[in-house]
């Protein structure tokens, strides 16, 4: 009885160990997963993902761009950035792209093209390179339009010619407005026609042009001969400036043929077109026969993409 009296007196000496610290809170969100820390980790990675695939996408790129690709992927130095053209003018005929230098000479291209004559005459101030080719690796680059309106160029400081050599696929004719049966460099070298006969005056300017002629069976053989020669020599004592449209490089040999007989050469490339490697083979071609290469234009910049 007395051990009871003693445990029941001790009891009443316990105290509640139990305390409330805070109320408990019904959450108003998850504890897991994280969301937000997840979130922020895919944009990150994102980020740099994206900056990753960029860097890949340029580097395996092999289109011509800028004229550090110029430098950077074949090794020489590039003239000009030709921009593109207005294609609403060109589709309504009101701006002809082989005559976009007197059509529109406050323009930026008209701009880049007087780059590039002053680019031309300061290449060679003591011994003036007279006879200059414009080629290109693959056709639709534009070489024919960058040998016009340089062309163009120079006959408002000095007596200038251009003659059509691309005899496979001859432009001039239509370009300028002649008749496409008007004589031209084939008639004058198969004795059919004279000098009067062929050089035409293109009209409101000072320009001189001498179209192709009828297309022969083989052109190569025509470019070839002495004739031909006797032709460049002639043509050399009555002009300052003679600029000569080529086919292209890649695709048969008159080019290159044509470029051991000029004083330089113009290459044009046509921007995020043609590879890198294409153009390389072509410039091995023409470097095999000595030809001097004064640089590249970058035809059909989008100067808004870049």
């Amino acid at each position: 009885m007395e051990e009871y009296k003693q445990t029941s007196l001790n009891s009443s000496f316990e105290t509640n160990r139990v305390r409330v610290v805070e109320p408990a809170l019904v959450p108003g969100a998850p504890s897991r997963p994280d969301k937000r820390r997840i979130i922020i980790n895919a944009i990150l990675l994102a980020i740099v993902a994206g900056i990753g695939l960029a860097f890949l996408i340029d580097y395996l790129d092999r289109t011509i761009k800028t004229t550090e690709d110029v430098e950077r992927k074949l090794g020489l130095s590039a003239m000009g950035l030709l921009p593109d053209h207005n294609r609403k003018k060109v589709k309504s005929g009101e701006l002809h792209p082989e005559r976009a230098y007197i059509e529109d000479e406050s323009s930026n291209f008209a701009e880049t093209i007087r780059t590039i004559r002053t680019g031309i005459t300061l290449s060679a101030l003591d011994n003036p390179h007279k006879v200059i080719l414009s080629t290109s690796s693959v056709p639709g680059e534009g070489k024919t339009t960058v040998a016009c309106n340089v062309a163009l160029c120079m006959s408002q400081l000095e007596k200038t010619l251009i003659f059509d050599a691309d005899m496979r696929r001859p432009s001039t004719k239509k370009i300028f407005g002649y008749d496409h049966k008007s004589a031209g460099m084939s008639e004058l070298l198969a004795g059919e026609a004279e000098f009067k006969d062929v050089i035409h005056k293109v009209e409101g300017t000072n320009l001189h042009v001498i179209t192709a002629g009828a297309i022969p069976i083989d052109p190569l053989d025509l470019l070839a001969s002495k004739k031909f020669h006797w032709l460049l020599d002639e043509l050399s004592k009555r002009y300052d400036r003679i600029i000569i449209d080529s086919p292209p490089v890649s695709l048969v040999s008159d080019a290159v043929l044509l470029s051991s007989f000029v004083d330089a050469v113009i290459y044009v490339v046509k921007s995020d077109a043609t590879n890198s490697k294409v153009v390389n083979s072509s410039i091995k071609k023409l470097r095999s026969v000595n030809a001097q290469i004064l640089g590249f234009i970058i035809n059909n910049v989008d100067i808004k993409k870049m």
